[in-house]
């Protein structure tokens, strides 16, 4: 299978939760993420995301 890396993401703002993304991502082939902040309070979310799912990276 063809692997992906989504280089825009927004996993703050999705109704499922960052875990669920991840995994049906992984099945699509995607095995790498970007997820980007926008404020304050994105930027706590991303923090914390890329510290608990080493697959997803952080942008400002």
């Amino acid at each position: 299978m063809t692997s992906f890396i989504d280089t825009h993401c927004h996993l703050d703002i999705l109704e499922s939760t960052p875990e669920e993304t991840i995994i049906e991502a992984k099945q699509a082939g995607v095995q790498r993420m970007v997820t980007i902040a926008v404020d304050e309070p994105s930027l706590d979310f991303v923090s914390s995301t890329v510290q608990e799912f080493p697959a997803v990276y952080g942008s400002v």
